[in-house]
């Protein structure tokens, strides 16, 4: 997505830090934009851990071989996502998610049985969640099992087209 304080890649950042042993390769996608201040910040709480690698912007058609190769997701914002796009690309891609317990990212990995949450804009509980994945890699491997596919295009129009074939039903008088 992109490096912006709300998206909250520093709480990603931090939680990596706390875990200098651990297996763990943080990537982060985007740009910063016009937030070059928060950009220099990031890449201090980075410092030298080369396990925390800016890969940049990317094209939306190299979505799926970016997404491939990821065991999760981490989505780390600290604001109220309403549609979380990522994520519905991730669980698309069967890639589990890992995300702050507040709304639409809780109502993805409620609605889609996806992956694990942790509290918001908390480095610690980020990087125990992760410790813990880091020692039972079969947890994620369990939610890629089981997750449930986001609703095709078609499957939504057909599903607002009830809705929709409802009200007019039930608006018709008696």
């Amino acid at each position: 997505g992109t490096l912006l304080r709300h998206k909250g890649p520093h709480v990603a950042a931090q939680a990596m830090r706390l875990l200098p042993d651990r297996p763990i390769r943080l990537l982060l996608y985007g740009g910063s934009f016009h937030e070059d201040e928060y950009e220099r910040e990031l890449r201090q709480i980075a410092g030298d851990d080369d396990r925390i690698v800016f890969a940049g912007s990317y094209d939306h058609a190299e979505l799926s071989s970016i997404l491939a190769k990821l065991s999760a997701v981490v989505i780390p914002s600290i604001w109220f996502e309403n549609l979380p796009t990522t994520g519905l690309n991730a669980i698309a891609s069967r890639v589990p998610l890992i995300t702050a317990d507040l709304g639409g990212l809780k109502e993805l990995v409620d609605d889609y049985h996806c992956g694990f949450t942790y509290a918001p804009d908390d480095p610690e509980a980020l990087a125990a969640l992760l410790s813990e994945l880091c020692d039972n890699r079969a947890l994620l491997d369990d939610v890629r099992g089981t997750l449930m596919l986001p609703p095709s295009l078609e499957e939504e129009a057909w599903a607002i087209e009830g809705i929709y074939t409802d009200c007019l039903v039930n608006a018709q008088p008696a």
